[in-house]
């Protein structure tokens, strides 16, 4: 049976601002709707993990996120400026499976374990709340993950201009079925981000 790709954009209103969860002076981004590709059908968790997984990383002290409903470029950095966000991030995700044949085997245990210690290391409730939702999406992705799988996360950070700031495109091999491939890859991108907006 042949592979279906399915691509999806999910369109999210903008949080309001009492809705995120950082500091009254933190630096704010921006998140314009994710674009999945994934094998065998609706990429809707994964829009949904990637916009959760990036939250609960770009979420402290210093640092909110809040998600847009504009899909162009444009609107969304005109969205970004009324929001007053300092960055907008522009994501997309991607699956490919080069073993189709694969069983689907048990989803790893670690997913749910490092989430776990990411909420243990902060006080923050609502916090805590963002890393456990975040954890429970990529679960949800990675049940439909199989071995030698292959997950690539795109993005791209722009001013509320267009200038760029920061991009990135990785991507990472599944060794066994129900891997978590999207966790370390949002983690690399998030520090990548963090580092851009924290630039004068």
């Amino acid at each position: 049976m042949p592979t279906i790709l399915a691509t999806v954009s999910l369109f999210l209103s903008l949080q309001p601002a009492g809705a995120r969860v950082s500091g009254p002076d933190s630096v704010l981004i921006c998140m314009a709707p994710v674009t999945a590709q994934m094998v065998g059908g609706p990429g809707t968790q994964a829009v949904t993990a990637v916009r959760e997984a990036f939250a609960s990383y770009l979420t402290g002290p210093t640092l909110g996120v809040v998600t847009m409903a504009s899909k162009l470029p444009a609107q969304a950095r005109e969205e970004a400026k009324r929001a007053g966000c300092k960055a907008v991030l522009f994501a997309t995700v991607k699956q490919e499976r080069s073993n189709p044949s694969s069983l689907l085997g048990k989803v790893a245990g670690r997913v749910e374990t490092q989430a776990w210690q990411v909420a243990a290391r902060t006080k923050s409730a609502a916090t805590k709340e963002l890393v456990q939702a975040a954890a429970k999406t990529a679960r949800d992705v990675a049940g439909s993950i199989k071995s030698k799988d292959e997950l690539t996360l795109g993005f791209r950070l722009e001013s509320p201009e267009g200038a760029t700031l920061a991009s990135g495109n990785d991507r990472r091999k599944a060794g066994s079925d129900g891997e978590d491939l999207l966790t370390p890859l949002v983690e690399k991108a998030a520090e990548t981000i963090a580092a851009a907006v924290a630039k004068p």
